[in-house]
């Protein structure tokens, strides 16, 4: 089953040799294709970005590996719909933007912003957390936080967006908050946390 591979991929994790677990989870992903009795699953393709994610941590190379997933998605979704990249894939791509360590700070944020962009036009309203989750919010601040270069104040600015909006989600997890305690003076944690905008969330 297409479940089979997607634990057998997640598994490689395990490997010493991260190349070595990248291609075999590759060889599996071709093998699954080649299956005529099974349709070929996105959650399968999701599994390989995680699989990047935990063996790729920190390379430059993670980004483009998980960029160049994303569109192998978009144009094998063409023909076939069920792999189309998901609310998860979105996220995972996320995920690789900020573990992965670049000098193109820009380019790398704007990617992750675009595609959370995608998950919020995917929520009923400002309170929904459907397709976004406290993963999609604490990895994102992580990029404003490594990427975001220009303007401190810009920076903090969008760390207390994010966690505002998190907040009214019901999605700031201990992750999330503790990011935006290390972004802003104990003073802003204070106001921000102590008067309440965490509990009217």
């Amino acid at each position: 089953t297409t479940q089979s591979f997607e634990y057998t991929i997640l598994a490689l994790a395990s490997m010493k040799d991260a190349e070595q677990a990248i291609a075999e989870a590759n060889r599996l992903v071709r093998l699954m294709e080649a299956q005529e009795y099974l349709e070929p699953s996105v959650t399968v393709y999701n599994a390989l970005i995680e699989l990047c994610c935990k063996t790729m941590f920190i390379t430059p190379e993670l980004f483009d590996k998980a960029i160049n997933i994303l569109e192998t998605l978009k144009e094998k979704s063409i023909s076939h719909p069920q792999l189309t990249p998901n609310a998860e894939t979105l996220s995972l791509v996320i995920k690789a933007c900020s573990l992965s360590e670049r000098e193109d700070h820009e380019h790398v944020l704007k990617t992750a912003t675009d595609l959370f962009s995608q998950l919020v036009a995917k929520e009923t309203d400002e309170k929904s957390a459907v397709a976004l989750t406290d993963s999609c919010y604490f990895h994102l601040m992580k990029c404003v936080s490594m990427h975001m270069e220009e303007n401190e104040e810009d920076k903090k600015e969008r760390m207390l967006e994010l966690f505002s909006e998190a907040c009214q989600r019901g999605l700031a997890s201990a992750g999330v908050l503790t990011l935006f305690r290390n972004s802003v003076s104990e003073e802003e944690y204070r106001l921000t946390v102590g008067e309440g905008r965490l509990a009217d969330g």
